[in-house]
């Protein structure tokens, strides 16, 4: 059947494209008007694809509304208190006219009407509605995820706790390995994974990646909340890998935890660490007594060059032999000098300080006795025009004045 059902799907997405009156259809559905949907059954009542139609509605319902009922009309909202008894009602009709649930829809990535529910979160009833109408449980999208995959992927809690109920396969594993642990994990939900539930074999399990639930929390360096819910149900082993993973993540703050738990370290783990200047290396020689017991590694983070690892050999308690003694004064004796050096330049440009200001201060004098002459220059080019314009002015009344009629002359 699974063939079957991924053909209905590609003839779906045909028709919703050919299929002028589908797209009516799944908008009224979309924007939740009820009325809109019951008119347009009762006007394409002898409509021969009335099932794809029905179903790609359907899929229009479990997909995420952004609205709420207070932003509907009148006639669409009528007597529901929410917007699941409205979804629900609109669910009823589509799947009275034959919605087909157990289509697989390449516009979903392949998934049934039960994915996209499960995926989109709250609206349990919703989810309880379509199982009971025949929504297949553990049906496959494209990445092999089940919808209870797909529910532990988006972070979806309360879909998860129900289909659970239900009976879904929870030992289900996508196309990369990951169980629903994992995809919690990836989504950083903590409600996520109490849903899910955490148990021993869950924390072991891997994906093709060879990651465990805690070694992936590890790497993502997730929060503390989500690393300590698996961290205290891990073994040993689990958890050991876990501050492995934290360290090469460079995330201190999950491997200090981790190492409350983890076992024995690795010597050749926390001699690459600690050349590597990696943060976490102060943790990882804690879980390594091999790393105090002889003088070998310490001669080896010296030789590098590597002060910050020696000291954290020497602070936990690493043998301090006659040559590392040798070593550890030169490096000292070197970084003391490159102390000395940078101080004595800070005071060098310290002691500059005056006479930078001094400048600063010339600049300043300067650009304001500037401005000063600027604006005498310019009080003096005004003055001379008023000036100027004045003698015309005067200029201009002895000329009329000449230019009068004589009284004598009338």
């Amino acid at each position: 059947m699974g063939w079957q059902n991924a053909v209905s799907g590609w003839l779906l997405l045909v028709l919703s494209f050919v299929a002028p009156s589908a797209i009516t259809l799944e908008k009224s559905v979309a924007s939740g008007n009820l009325p809109a949907v019951d008119r347009w059954f009762q006007e394409n009542a002898a409509n021969p694809n009335m099932t794809q139609h029905a179903t790609a509605a359907l899929f229009a319902a479990a997909d995420e509304w952004t609205w709420t009922l207070a932003d509907l009309d009148d006639e669409v909202t009528g007597t529901f208190a929410d917007l699941a008894a409205l979804r629900q009602q609109i669910a009823s009709l589509l799947i009275s006219h034959g919605a087909d649930l157990s289509l697989l829809n390449p516009l979903f990535s392949g998934s049934t009407v039960l994915h996209v529910a499960a995926s989109r979160a709250a609206d349990v009833a919703f989810l309880k509605q379509l199982v009971s109408a025949g929504a297949p449980l553990d049906s496959r999208d494209a990445y092999e995820r089940t919808p209870f995959l797909a529910a532990a992927k988006h972070g979806s809690g309360k879909a998860l706790s129900y289909l659970r109920m239900a009976n879904s396969d929870v030992s289900a594993v996508d196309v990369d390995g990951n169980s629903a642990l994992h995809l919690a994990v990836l989504a950083g939900s903590l409600e996520t994974i109490n849903a899910v539930g955490v148990t021993a074999a869950r924390i072991a399990a891997t994906n093709r990646d060879g990651e465990t639930p805690l070694t992936l929390a590890a790497r993502l360096c997730s929060s503390d909340a989500v690393f300590d819910a698996l961290l205290t149900t891990g073994s040993r082993v689990d958890t050991t890998a876990a501050l492995m993973t934290a360290a090469a993540a460079h995330c201190d703050r999950l491997a200090r935890r981790a190492a409350t738990h983890a076992r024995y370290v690795d010597a050749a783990d926390v001699e690459a660490a600690l050349l590597a200047g990696n943060p976490s290396a102060a943790t990882l020689v804690q879980k390594c007594p091999e790393a105090t017991a002889s003088s070998g590694l310490l001669h080896a983070v010296l030789k590098q060059g590597n002060l910050a690892a020696a000291r954290v050999l020497v602070q936990q308690g690493a043998h301090v032999d006659g040559q590392a003694l040798v070593l550890l004064t030169v490096y000292q004796t070197e970084e003391l000098k490159r102390q000395n050096e940078t101080s004595a330049l800070a005071a060098a440009r310290l002691q500059q300080l005056p006479l930078v200001a001094a400048a600063v201060a010339l600049v300043f004098v300067a650009i304001v006795y500037d401005l000063y002459t600027t604006k005498k220059q310019l009080a003096s080019l005004v003055k001379a025009e008023q000036e100027l314009i004045a003698r015309a002015q005067s200029k201009r009344r002895y000329i009329l004045a000449e230019n009068e009629p004589q009284g004598g002359d009338l």
